[in-house]
């Protein structure tokens, strides 16, 4: 886990993709409007951290179910 705190509040630069419970699936927005996002990051909105950063949006999701069924 990553201990940076981070807020998504006011953005524009961030695209929200996926919910998991209290995870979010994000990706840099100009990279994922134009098919060149290789990077999609695990945030966990409650405590306000990035968990962990996937190569595609489906592992990062498929990594968020697990985690949000664990809890």
């Amino acid at each position: 886990m990553f201990s940076e705190k981070c807020t998504l509040q006011g953005r524009n630069g961030i695209k929200q993709l996926d919910r998991v419970g209290s995870y979010l699936v994000i990706a840099n927005r100009r990279l994922y409007e134009t098919g060149e996002s290789r990077r999609y990051a695990l945030v966990d909105e409650v405590k306000h951290n990035v968990h962990s950063v996937h190569g595609s949006q489906h592992a990062a999701v498929v990594f968020a179910q697990k985690r949000h069924q664990n809890r």
